[in-house]
């Protein structure tokens, strides 16, 4: 999700295609407003205005366009901050992942160490047994009398 949220704030997703689309878009609006430029009657509350139609289709398109500019704005920063967040998200997994892996060498050191210490530990008591059950004499045929 962070990789997505990158591309988006760099505008590598399709940035090429939505500025082609908005020139595109941006022409017909012209085309039509040049061959739309009659006077029209603009009512706003309590004014009137008579204007061409070219300035308000093309004062309709701008507002439109700055409407979509402050919403992306918002978008943006709002994307910046979640984008910083993750990344002190990752950072801390990261610090922790690092301390796991740490105390998981330290456990596998401490398990071959007591491994280490439990074989020399076996290896002379069991070969000391044996060694009495030898001497002695009776080895397994003492325990079958009474």
């Amino acid at each position: 999700m962070g990789n997505e949220i990158q591309a988006a704030y760099t505008g590598r997703v399709g940035g090429r295609d939505v500025l082609i689309a908005a020139l595109v878009f941006a022409i017909l609006i012209a085309l039509f407003a040049i061959q739309n430029a009659a006077l029209v009657t603009v009512r706003l509350a309590v004014w009137s205005f008579d204007v061409s139609l070219v300035l308000v289709i093309l004062g309709a398109a701008g507002v439109g366009a700055m409407v979509v500019l402050m919403w992306s704005m918002v978008k943006g920063w709002a994307l910046r901050n979640q984008l910083r967040d993750e990344r002190g998200r990752v950072k801390k997994l990261e610090t922790d992942l690092g301390a796991a892996r740490e105390k998981l060498a330290r456990a596998e050191a401490d398990r071959e160490h007591l491994e280490r210490l439990a074989q020399s530990l076996r290896v002379p008591a069991a070969t000391s047994a044996a060694q009495e059950l030898g001497t002695s004499g009776q080895g397994c045929t003492g325990l079958g009398r009474v």
